[in-house]
């Protein structure tokens, strides 16, 4: 009898963690689906992480369940009564486990011995056997359903690859604009001051960039930094900029004189070692014909820098009379107080050559958030990124420049003080993308007289046309349409900025 309790308490116990776990089994699959919908839905699962997840929380609660089950303590009567029932025993076991604690009961050896007998009848299929109501198979059949069905699903998962990338996008656009201002706080040309003023505009960039949850959201913070390093870089300075080589260029081009060096740096775009130059002249020490040749240089630089600086171009004409006038000392305090002003017209330059470059490189970063979720641009585009940034670190030693040359493509060779002589255009938005001439834009479907409209495009005058109409007209009928193209959410977000780009260039 005791042995036979032993694997009746064996055989109870798994036939309770069988029963436990097939209960468990349609709340792991509701749980399941009471955690994983709400993160599908809100683009934070990918299709293998949904169904990773959906798996551990239904075979976790099975398990668990199993296992507590099995573990949970076992009551001797309790189990003698379950026999009874499965194997039809009436009361024989339990009567007689009741009697065993009564040896001096008369009764109690029968009973034992009756026991006995019935133990032998008992099978652990018996024991095992169980049964489940049906709604139960039915709910847990429903919730594994669910669970797959939900599995199945497209376009949550896409939803969540995109945000994913996106999210990918940003961070790698964040650690670009940390790279830059670790860029500029290790630059030793800038001052303090102007390292101060870079660095705010960037910190600022990417702490909006870190808030961003959409690519607009990042296009849009990249765009406000640009727009804030746009005014440290005034067209001024960069007209400034080519002026200073233009005269340096021009005045070098001339006959030999005291100038010569200087003139050297101006037209290398070096306007702070010009300044040194013209500091270290020791007027005193010249000869009379080239103090005279020294005067005339000064009067001609200071003609052709009057356009980009007056107060520069008056010094300089003050370091010429000074000159001409034999008066040494006089000459040399003129020539100090020019190099100081042509040193702080190098600082504004230099300060907006930087700001310039930095402005291009967030506009690149624009670009590369733009495309970022396309097939394959992905790898391109950190490949030229790196490529380029490793480009302007190497062929800028002294400045960041926008890249904008005379007679030259934009973008095509950086440029920065020090490089060849060459004018400086001004940060302008660019054209529309829509080029062409002017086209007749005709739209059928009224009664009007026509009336010949202009618009940028390709789009050819249609034939036997019944009507044309102004182009601000029928501009906002596209304009609904491509609205409501913006609230689609099937369209992905790199698309609509594309939209976007598309009908903010047809806006007259």
């Amino acid at each position: 009898m005791e042995n036979a309790l032993s694997q009746w308490k064996t055989l109870y116990r798994v036939r309770r963690a069988a029963r436990w776990m097939l209960r468990a089994l349609p709340a792991g699959a509701a749980l399941s689906l009471g955690f994983s919908l709400p993160l599908m839905f809100s683009a934070a699962l990918l299709r293998r992480e949904f169904l990773l997840l959906s798996g551990l929380l239904i075979l976790g609660c099975v398990f668990l369940s199993g296992l507590t089950a099995f573990l949970w303590p076992v009551d001797d009567l309790r189990v003698a009564r379950h026999v009874e029932r499965a194997c039809g025993l009436q009361e024989r076991l339990s009567t007689a486990l009741e009697y065993r604690t009564r040896p001096e009961n008369p009764l109690s050896q029968p009973l034992q011995a009756d026991a006995a007998q019935s133990a032998a009848r008992v099978s652990a299929e018996a024991v095992l056997r169980f049964r489940l109501p049906a709604w139960q198979l039915w709910l847990t059949l429903a919730l594994l359903a669910a669970n797959l069905l939900t599995g199945a699903q497209r376009r949550p998962f896409q939803r969540a690859l995109q945000h994913r990338q996106n999210r990918q996008a940003i961070e790698r656009e964040l650690r670009a604009v940390e790279a830059l201002r670790e860029e500029v706080a290790g630059r030793a040309d800038l001052s303090p001051e102007e390292k101060a003023r870079l660095e705010e505009i960037l910190a600022q960039t990417a702490q909006q960039l870190a808030a961003a949850q959409s690519l607009e959201e990042a296009s849009a913070a990249l765009e406000h930094g640009r727009q804030f390093l746009k005014t440290l870089s005034p067209q001024e300075a960069q007209r400034l900029s080519s002026t200073l080589q233009q005269a340096g260029a021009a005045l070098q081009a001339q006959t030999e004189g005291p100038l010569q060096d200087a003139a050297q740096a101006l037209s290398q775009g070096d306007a702070l070692a010009a300044a040194q130059k013209l500091q270290s002249l020791e007027v005193q020490s010249l000869p009379a014909a080239q103090r005279e040749a020294l005067a005339g240089q000064l009067n001609a630089l200071a003609q052709r820098v009057a356009g980009g600086d007056p107060a520069l171009a008056e010094k300089l004409r003050r370091a010429a009379e000074a000159v001409q006038q034999e008066d040494a000392p006089q000459a040399e305090k003129a020539l100090a107080q020019a190099a100081e002003a042509l040193r702080q017209a190098a600082a504004r330059i230099q300060q907006a050559a930087a700001a310039a470059q930095l402005a291009q490189q967030l506009a690149q970063q624009q670009q590369r958030l733009l495309y970022s979720g396309q097939p394959g641009a992905r790898q391109t585009q950190e490949a030229s990124g790196t490529a380029s940034h490793s480009g302007q670190a190497a062929g800028l030693p002294n400045g960041l420049w926008d890249g904008h040359t005379q007679g030259g493509a934009s973008g095509a060779s950086p440029m920065q003080p020090g490089s060849s002589s060459a004018a400086i255009e001004a940060l302008e938005a660019p054209a529309p993308r829509l080029s062409g001439g002017t086209e007749t834009i005709t739209l059928p479907g009224a009664s009007a007289p026509q009336a010949l409209v202009t618009g940028e495009g390709g789009v050819q005058p249609a034939a036997h046309a019944p009507l044309s109409v102004p182009y601000e007209d029928a501009l906002p009928q596209y304009l609904d349409a491509y609205q409501q193209a913006l609230d689609d959410e099937s369209i992905p977000p790199q698309l609509r900025a594309i939209i976007r780009e598309y009908f903010g260039s047809l806006e007259p």
